[in-house]
């Protein structure tokens, strides 16, 4: 549009757009920093909201509940490792990519250890290989799968405890679901994405910085992405998209 402008002449060069476009632009330019503006303002709130959560302030069935959905994912992961038949195309590509170095996080039911990133990639597509994990209706999503392998996986790194876990995936859980209910599920499946990975993403950057501030928790929340290409021939890349890669 620069290329347009006439140097210091200030007004629209021959060829170029009219007044009316140009008014046109300004309007979207200034439409879009208010939408920018007021998506800061939520991703705060949502931050601020999640950096608030202390385990003594759960009631007593939410973080039973947390640890029996975390059993449960787990028991999934440890099956899909010994009989998903897609298992040993995602260890080998592990493997071509360089991602299967020597780490200190754990891969349940695989007998070595992980950096971080890959231990949490490797237990999130296991943990949905076999579409046992749990399901939030209201939304169409499965938040296991992004949050838990990411929060079991920042857990592990400085030695966290128990309930300084439970507490990560309740707060992950939350924010997570709450982006997944703002979107309408039917019109998101419709343009081709899933909110298990596009608001996951949101989850799982949760978890892996909870207790740290919600300033960090908002930049890490910035973003998301998730694809439906799975549906239509019924891809290993199903369990992919859902840890949110």
């Amino acid at each position: 549009m620069l290329g347009y402008w006439r140097r210091g002449e200030g007004r629209w060069g021959d060829g170029g757009p009219s007044r009316h476009q140009a008014r046109r632009t300004d309007h979207a330019q200034s439409r879009r920093r208010c939408e920018m503006k007021s998506a800061q303002g939520i991703t705060q709130q949502l931050a601020e909201f999640a950096a608030s959560i202390r385990y003594g302030d759960l009631p007593p069935e939410v973080p039973q509940r947390a640890h029996d959905l975390t059993i449960d994912f787990i028991g999934n992961i440890v099956r899909a490792g010994a009989e998903a038949n897609s298992t040993p195309s995602l260890l080998g590509v592990v493997w071509r990519l360089g991602l299967d170095g020597p780490g200190q996080s754990a891969v349940f039911g695989l007998n070595r250890r992980y950096p971080p990133a890959t231990a949490a990639l490797i237990n999130g597509m296991l943990g949905h290989s076999l579409h046992f994990n749990d399901t939030h209706s209201e939304s169409s999503t499965h938040p296991s799968a992004p949050v838990m392998p990411a929060a079991l996986a920042a857990a592990e790194m400085p030695g966290a405890s128990g309930r300084d876990l439970l507490v990560a995936l309740v707060a992950g859980y939350e924010v997570m679901l709450r982006v997944a209910n703002a979107l309408d599920p039917t019109v998101h499946y419709a343009r081709g994405f899933h909110p298990t990975a596009t608001a996951g993403v949101f989850g799982d950057g949760t978890t892996v910085v909870f207790g740290t501030s919600s300033e960090s928790i908002g930049r890490h929340d910035s973003g998301g992405h998730g694809w439906r290409e799975h549906r239509s021939r019924r891809r290993w890349n199903y369990g992919r998209h859902r840890c949110g890669m």
